[in-house]
């Protein structure tokens, strides 16, 4: 099986069984009340944060804040959950921020394969899940999404979290099984004759990041997430002209009025030419994993169309040589 075959296999596939909640990650040990939460972590790590604020933040009642260096307004008083996500436990960003964070929690959980955030959270007494057999660590967020979200029901006691996640994951394959055909290869074809921007809005906002992140590293392209009705008020003035782009709408029947009539406002004003991409599943959750997985396969398959091997990343791993020996200067 080729390389491309097995991602697309693996996203199709092992996503659905990866999300199911079970075992011990999932065991209910809750330390007390919290007044809100910070999750750490970056890249399709960082990502997790974005899908659990957007998950939990308005039924739980409390803020979840994510500090990815997007946004480092994080408050550090009160009582307060740590989160930290590395899938490979050695990012850089994320332990020097959990060494500096995690004395002032009241608790942590650790999502990490084994590595320096595994090691500093078992040495502090944190709740420490383990992740890793992934064909890369982008590839993981099905495993990092359930762990996360395990951890933290388990640690604030909303049960209703794994609830909400079984009956998603459930839903995963049935919505996913017909996602290839003529759909899908002519928004691949759209996406190719240009820069990809990436519109959504309300739960699908992280759906929307993860698109761009995808496209960025499977597919080797430029790509960039905005936001609705944010956009309205900016980015529709910007004319064609210097670089041909192409707008993606990220769309769900369960945005409200007011965003819904921002969306088809921005289409009939916006000079670059936009395709729709429908949100399906019973519950904000399950529309959000269903548009991941069709992100993340329309990211498969234009690195496919573009010939470059989705799994290479060499800049990046350029870039964290570069900037390991700039740190010991």
């Amino acid at each position: 099986m080729s390389a491309y075959n097995y991602l697309v296999d693996y996203v199709l596939r092992n996503y659905k069984q990866e999300l199911e909640p079970g075992g011990e990650s999932f065991d209910y040990y809750v330390n007390g009340e919290f007044d809100y939460c910070v999750v750490l972590g970056m890249g399709g790590s960082g990502i997790i944060g974005r899908y659990l604020r957007s998950m939990v933040q308005e039924r739980w009642g409390k803020p979840v804040f994510v500090f990815d260096y997007t946004d480092v307004g994080v408050p550090l008083n009160g009582k307060f959950l740590l989160l930290a996500v590395s899938y490979s436990g050695e990012t850089r960003e994320t332990i020097e921020s959990f060494k500096k964070i995690s004395p002032k929690a009241s608790c942590i959980g650790v999502v990490s394969g084994k590595g320096e955030l595994a090691e500093l959270g078992v040495k502090l007494g944190a709740r420490v899940l383990e992740v890793g057999g992934s064909p890369a660590p982008r590839f993981g967020f099905a495993k990092m999404l359930s762990a996360s979200l395990g951890l933290f029901a388990g640690l604030t006691g909303e049960r209703w979290v794994i609830d909400e996640l079984h009956k998603a994951a459930e839903e995963l394959t049935p919505l996913t099984s017909n996602i290839w055909g003529e759909e899908v290869d002519g928004l691949v074809r759209f996406l190719s004759d240009g820069v990809p921007i990436i519109y959504s809005s309300q739960h699908l906002l992280p759906v929307g990041y993860r698109w761009k992140t995808q496209l960025n590293e499977n597919a080797k392209v430029h790509a960039f997430h905005s936001a609705l009705p944010e956009a309205n008020h900016n980015e529709v003035n910007a004319q064609l002209g210097r670089c041909e782009f192409r707008g993606l709408l990220l769309m769900s029947q369960n945005y409200d009025k007011l965003t819904r009539a921002s969306y088809e406002a921005y289409s009939r004003v916006t000079g670059v030419p936009c395709r729709r991409v429908w949100a399906r599943g019973s519950s904000q959750l399950s529309e959000m994993l269903y548009t991941t997985v069709y992100g993340d396969y329309v990211s498969l398959r234009l690195a496919k169309i573009l010939g470059v091997d989705p799994l290479r990343v060499e800049a990046i791993s350029t870039l964290k040589s570069i900037q390991g020996r700039l740190l010991k200067e």
